[in-house]
This record gives structure tokens, C-alpha cells and sequence, in this order.
């Protein structure tokens, strides 16, 4: 039965295998009842719901489920499907960070987005600084979870020094921090240890600073606010589109 309310212009993704579509529609229905329509569908309350095709469905069949749901208004001649293309990223973090850093990575590939996260992807028999520098090399952007944590890393000051590297020899923006405290913007020159790598440590944190950062000071591994958060991710994934 249809709902009392006006049309909604929303979006949501389909991934089959490794591809991600996005399906532009209007509804004036309970979109759960159009969930039902597709098979296997993944429902999540962080980003409304996800659309989940199995490797024998195709596009025709999904627009045919589509179809027999008589309030969906298709834009441009039916369905409206766009292609979105996104810059893979390379997730800089401390460990002591674990829990919201999968969380960001989770988010990210919910997108489709292409992902390197150390706990789930490193490979096994190879140096620790050689797989560091070949996937910063890889991978298009790096995230940068910048906390008082992640600037004390030595491992992250390296992949922070691989990433301005790659910058100077691009030309283009590669760092993209996201802070979950204000450790960096508190940080002085004279305060940074050891103090033989001081110039290079600084050199990191003053590019850091010079990038506007996402600020996710707001997170709590045991309480916080889901729907900031995915607010916050949208806009993050928003900026990873490619043009």
C-alpha cells in the first residue's frame, strides 16, 4: 500500500562483482517493499539499503524487477544508471586506531571504492617498508588517520613522507587526512621526537596542516553519533570521485 508522503529523490548502489552502479530513481513507497523486489539484499541501517545482485542476475532483469513496481518513476528513457568512477586509497593509521580505521574502510568499499588496509591486506614474505612504499606507489590517494597515535608512528611518519614524495613528483594533492583528534593542530615544532628526525617529522605534519582535514573528533569506539558519521563519509567519498 502506498504511503502518505511526497517523492523522495534518492540514490543507492548495486555491486556485481567487482563493479558499482548507482540507481537514480523516485519512489513514493516504503522502500523496503522495493527492497524485496531484488534478491539477496544486504539492508543497512547506515546507508539505507544496499542492493546486492547475484552473478547469474543482469542489468535487463534488475530493470524488469524494477518495472513491475508501479511507482517507480525511471529518469532519462527508464532506468538511470551511471558509472562512478573513484580514486583507490591507501589507509595510513596506528594500530591503536584499529577499530575506526576498518570501520572507514568498510564504509569506503561499501562504495566500491578500491582499498588498501594493513590488517586485511598486507601481503606475508615481504619487507614491511617495501610493501608500504609499492602501495602508496598503487594505490591513487592516501587517507591519513591523523591522531596523536598515527604522528607518534614511525611506520605512518614513512608512509606520510612516501605520500608528499609521490605529491612533488605528481603535482597533485595525494594526502587526504581525516583527524580524530586535535593532537596535530596542537603540536609544536619543539615538541616533536626524536629529535634527529624532527625536520622530517615537522616537514610531514606541516603538509598535513596545510590540507583542509575531515574531522571526525566526534568518534567514540564505544559510543557515537552513526548518522555524522555517514554523513561525513559521503562527503569524503564525494571528494574521491574522479572527474
Amino acid at each position: 500500500m502506498a504511503l502518505n508522503y511526497n517523492p523522495v529523490y534518492i540514490s543507492h548502489f548495486i555491486f556485481k562483482g567487482k563493479d558499482s552502479l548507482r540507481i537514480d530513481f523516485k519512489y513514493n513507497y516504503e522502500i523496503k517493499k522495493i527492497v524485496k523486489l531484488l534478491k539477496d539484499v544486504r539492508w543497512s541501517n547506515e546507508y539505507a539499503c544496499w542492493y546486492v545482485i547475484n552473478e547469474n542476475d543482469n542489468l535487463e532483469k534488475l530493470k524488469l524487477l524494477f518495472k513491475d513496481f508501479k511507482n517507480v518513476e525511471y529518469l532519462e528513457k527508464g532506468l538511470s544508471v551511471k558509472s562512478i568512477q573513484y580514486y583507490s586509497v591507501f589507509i595510513s593509521y596506528s594500530f591503536k586506531n584499529s577499530e575506526f580505521a576498518k570501520k572507514v574502510n568498510a564504509s569506503l568499499k561499501a562504495f566500491g571504492i578500491k582499498t588498501f588496509l594493513w590488517e586485511i591486506d598486507a601481503p606475508n614474505g615481504k619487507r614491511l617498508r617495501e610493501i608500504m612504499s609499492d602501495k602508496i606507489i598503487e594505490f591513487d590517494k592516501l587517507l591519513f588517520i591523523t591522531s596523536e597515535n598515527s604522528i607518534k608512528s614511525e611506520a605512518c611518519q614513512f608512509e606520510l613522507l612516501n605520500a608528499r614524495l609521490k605529491q612533488d613528483m605528481l603535482w597533485e594533492t595525494v594526502l587526504f587526512p581525516m583527524h580524530i583528534d586535535n593532537f596535530l593542530f596542537n603540536l609544536k615544532k619543539e615538541d616533536v621526537r626524536p629529535i634527529e628526525k624532527r625536520e622530517e617529522i615537522w616537514e610531514n605534519i606541516t603538509e598535513l596542516k596545510n590540507i583542509n582535514s575531515a574531522d571526525f573528533t566526534f568518534f567514540d569506539e564505544d559510543e557515537f553519533d552513526n548518522d555524522i558519521f555517514n554523513t561525513k563519509i559521503r562527503k569524503f567519498v564525494n571528494d574521491l570521485k574522479k572527474s
